[in-house]
């Protein structure tokens, strides 16, 4: 047990609060992270001197939009995935952190969405970062160099204990309701 003194209060901390005091001081970081304009260039490596780095449209935006490097324009034919390059390599990340690929609300309107929705990059992946784009929509739709195609949240990550093998329960093989609708 520890005591705390903020603006004249004395407040008794246990574990649990202690833990929860971590939590909020590890989003504090989190958030001094994605607000120093210079921290995405730590994060994100270009591969040609050409590539944008992605960037909030608006300052309270919470996700970055990422541009489509391509050497010329791709069309997108109904429900056939295509992968769009950005032409970005994620140097390094936060621990305990992710960056989250989210579509972009205006081309989720015209049919055109991530595939994979919300897709992960993991804190340890350091290849070229690819949107796989899907057009659900019954038109073709054309994405030119240098268009926004989708947002990059940058988010916490809490990680599971897993138990032991032997700490399992025993359960039934037959999958979904096998345990019935009572």
């Amino acid at each position: 047990m520890s005591y705390s003194q903020n603006s004249d209060v004395f407040l008794r901390i246990n574990d649990q609060d202690s833990r929860y005091l971590k939590e909020i001081e590890n989003k504090k970081k989190l958030e001094s992270y994605i607000t120093d304009p210079l921290y995405v260039e730590n994060i994100f490596q270009r591969i040609d001197i050409n590539v944008q780095l992605p960037s909030y449209e608006h300052e309270d935006d919470s996700g970055m939009d990422v541009r489509a490097f391509i050497p010329n324009s791709i069309e997108l034919i109904p429900n056939i995935p295509e992968y769009i390059s950005t032409g970005l390599i994620l140097k390094a990340l936060p621990s305990d952190t992710e960056i989250q690929v989210r579509s972009r609300s205006g081309l989720s309107g015209r049919g055109i969405v991530v595939a994979n929705a919300p897709g992960t990059i993991d804190e340890g992946y350091r290849g070229q970062i690819k949107i796989i784009l899907i057009n659900i929509g019954v038109i073709n739709h054309i994405i030119n160099p240098g268009d926004r195609i989708a947002q990059l949240v940058l988010a916490p990550v809490l990680k599971a204990k897993m138990p032991l093998e032997h700490e399992f329960k025993v359960r039934g093989k037959q999958g979904f309701g096998s345990t019935g609708v009572k």
